[in-house]
């Protein structure tokens, strides 16, 4: 068991540190605390490429109540498929709102749900059009993905397309226009958009 491991390191010797740290994973379960996202990444990508059985969860404390425990990670760690499934939960309440007329809630709700899913298009550029062969936490460049990246100019339209559509709603809307706000079916249908890209796109 081993606790906030690589605090004051750089990253050539964080990812030794992940290296060995795998290595004794074949051997041995190993349990890691860490409040480093990058390094968190840099370790999980490692362990899925490798092949070393990896399970993470939160520790997280709230209203100073520590200890609260849950598999779900930080919004900002999570790969396409994790953020899909973050979504579509979220996505249940969201349309309960709107069924039951509450459209002002629904109104703000909807709204920061539709910016996770912009977000969630823009993360898909990194895993799915390129394959992951630049990530925002690694500091490597993986140049041998490239041979199973999808990328063709369909694919990059399907992709702007897609995060246009629930995008134009999360920018200030000017007063003259006064547009309609998406309903409970507009959703459905970017959700379903973007799960059927990604699924369809990543690279096997």
């Amino acid at each position: 068991m081993l606790d906030d491991l690589v605090c004051s390191l750089d990253h050539k010797r964080r990812s030794l540190i992940v290296k060995r740290l795998l290595e004794e994973a074949t051997n041995r379960q190993v349990v890691v605390f860490t409040h480093e996202i990058t390094f968190f990444m840099e370790l999980k990508t490692e362990a899925d490429r490798s092949g070393v059985i990896f399970e993470q969860e939160t520790i997280s404390n709230y209203c100073n109540e520590p200890g609260d425990i849950s598999q779900i990670i930080p919004w900002q760690g999570m790969t396409v498929k994790d953020r899909t499934g973050k979504l579509k939960n979220e996505l249940q309440g969201i349309v309960s709102l709107y069924n039951s007329g509450d459209m002002d809630s629904y109104y703000y709700r909807a709204k920061e749900w539709c910016e996770l899913l912009r977000e969630s298009w823009e993360q898909a550029v990194e895993e799915i059009l390129f394959n992951d062969v630049i990530q925002r936490y690694n500091p490597c460049v993986q140049t041998q993905r490239l041979k199973k990246a999808p990328f063709i100019q369909d694919l990059y339209s399907e992709l702007e397309a897609g995060m246009m559509e629930c995008s134009a709603w999360c920018h200030d809307q000017a007063r003259a226009i006064n547009g309609d706000i998406p309903t409970a079916e507009d959703l459905k249908k970017y959700m379903e958009c973007f799960e059927k890209y990604w699924k369809q796109y990543k690279a096997k």
